[in-house]
């Protein structure tokens, strides 16, 4: 007796059902970790952009200002005492940029103060010498995975470059920071 082809059997189905949710989940992760890689990098470009902002806000203005840190946020201060050094209190707030990952910054005090020429004040900063600015994966796991093409910035007198660091885990420095 030949059977005629009437449809797909409840096994069928159920066979062609896992194997789409198989592909979902699969999916899925390689979705979120890619979209965790983008997230970082466009946070990068942001911070990237908010630190340029400031040098051309204090060549225009012809004032100084302060870069302030925190774990998940850059504050920009005015120095409208006009003291040349960096108080909260005193100093007025200009702008803050909010971050979705953790930062970790190696300039010292977690200061960075923009000079009226529009360059950054490395010895204002701690030691002299350039200085770091990371997303690493002890404080961000989230990013473990993903690996962003760019996770740090190194900052000079003059100029802010994008970077890959070379350990995740490791130090927040120039040596680990490697130019894009």
């Amino acid at each position: 007796m030949s059977r005629k082809n009437k449809g797909l059997t409840l096994v069928e189905l159920a066979v062609v059902m896992a194997l789409l949710a198989l592909l979902a989940v699969l999916s899925f992760s390689s979705v979120k970790s890619w979209l965790a890689a983008y997230q970082a990098e466009r946070e990068t470009k942001v911070v990237l952009s908010f630190l340029s902002q400031a040098r051309l806000r204090a060549l225009q203005e012809k004032k100084k200002f302060f870069v302030a840190f925190g774990s998940r946020t850059l504050t920009l201060y005015e120095d409208t005492d006009q003291d040349g050094s960096f108080d909260a209190a005193t100093d007025q707030k200009a702008e803050t940029l909010n971050l979705k990952y953790e930062i970790t910054w190696n300039g010292g005090n977690g200061v960075l103060p923009v000079t009226e020429r529009g360059t950054f004040d490395l010895y204002g900063a701690g030691a002299p010498g350039g200085k770091t600015l990371c997303w690493r994966t002890v404080e961000n796991p989230s990013l473990a995975r993903a690996r962003p093409s760019t996770d740090c910035l190194y900052i000079s007198f003059v100029q802010v470059r994008p970077g890959k660091l070379q350990d995740p885990a490791g130090v927040c420095n120039k040596d680990n920071c490697q130019g894009k």
